[in-house]
């Protein structure tokens, strides 16, 4: 996977002669496709664009620097790979079995592979496996019992798996929220449970990657307020409050005006209406979410997908309490 893979560049380039044992056929790591034994299906596409989720030292191009699917993502890290080498000391098809410390100092570790079970003496273990590897399945009294189908969200490998079929989504977290979308389009009916609302961020602002605007000129204080932290400081803080009101008070109005005429107003005069209507009540439902979340946006982990919203919207897809 990315910390995988990462971890052995660094070490190739301080003089180390890492070996990278994953037990995948594959590299990619949660990312990687599988039909069997991956955690994700083929339209899955990831909340960071490009532009956040690229290595420093090997940035992105033209298209990836949007959402790239899983499948872009593997290829990227697959000629990150390539341009620093670590291909070259990675092997597939291995599962670490053991790892069991030397009284001299070192490691001894136990893995198998196709060609049997053989032990190999390292002087130092990274491990790099990710916090997302074993499905967390909640206790649901009568899930054991119940004669349908139950899935995890990381056995979904796509609409084929849903076609024609009643389907009950429980949560909107990053998954829940694209799986959404993709039932919403081709099961008989989908019904999505929210014990709660959900705290929704749309991939997408002003046609862009909406983490485009995470940066340091938009969200980092200006020097001078630094220097006005100090208990000392207030009468400083008092003139800075005054002086910069009036700047307040107008950039509130101009998002509330904004917000009317660049956002609502040509919804309304859309040639396709019923796109408009659509889009509008999306965005009363994302504000309705929100309310019922018990926080605001700053206070909780936000779901960064409102494909689901527009199912909601358009009646494909109905919501049920937990």
């Amino acid at each position: 996977g990315p910390s995988g893979l990462a971890m052995t560049k660094e070490l190739l380039e301080q003089g180390h002669r890492p070996v990278c044992f994953e037990q995948a056929p594959g590299l990619g790591g949660v990312f990687r496709y599988d039909e069997r034994r991956g955690s994700v299906w083929p339209t899955c596409r990831l909340t960071s664009s490009g532009l956040i989720t690229a290595f420093s030292d090997f940035p992105v191009t033209g298209r990836r620097a949007a959402h790239m699917t899983v499948g872009e993502y593997v290829e990227y890290l697959s000629e990150y790979s390539r341009a620093f080498g670590v291909d070259q000391v990675l092997r597939f098809g291995v599962t670490v079995e053991a790892v069991d410390s030397r009284p001299a100092g070192g490691w001894d570790v136990t893995y198998s592979s196709e060609a049997g079970r053989s032990t190999e003496r390292f002087d130092a273990v990274a491990v790099c496996s990710g916090v997302h590897q074993v499905p967390c399945v909640p206790d649901v009294p009568g899930l054991a019992d119940f004669p349908g189908t139950v899935l995890h969200s990381s056995a979904f490998r796509g609409r084929p798996q849903v076609e024609g079929k009643r389907v009950l989504i429980v949560g909107a977290g990053e998954s829940g929220a694209d799986i959404v979308a993709v039932t919403a389009e081709g099961a008989a009916q989908t019904v999505l449970s929210l014990r709660r609302g959900v705290a929704v961020v749309p991939r997408m602002a002003f046609g862009r990657p909406r983490d485009y605007l995470t940066t340091r000129l938009l969200n980092s204080p200006a020097d001078w307020i630094h220097q006005t932290r100090h208990p000392d400081d207030d009468h400083k803080r008092a003139v800075y409050r005054r002086a910069f009101l009036p700047a307040v008070i107008v950039d509130k109005v101009l998002q509330i005006v904004f917000r009317q005429f660049w956002v609502k107003f040509p919804l309304l005069l859309s040639a396709r209406r019923e796109h408009g209507r659509i889009k509008l009540k999306a965005q009363g439902l994302i504000r309705q979410l929100l309310r019922e979340s018990g926080g605001t946006m700053q206070e909780q982990f936000g779901t960064k997908d409102d494909a689901f919203v527009f199912a909601l919207a358009r009646g494909t897809c109905t919501r049920a309490p937990a």
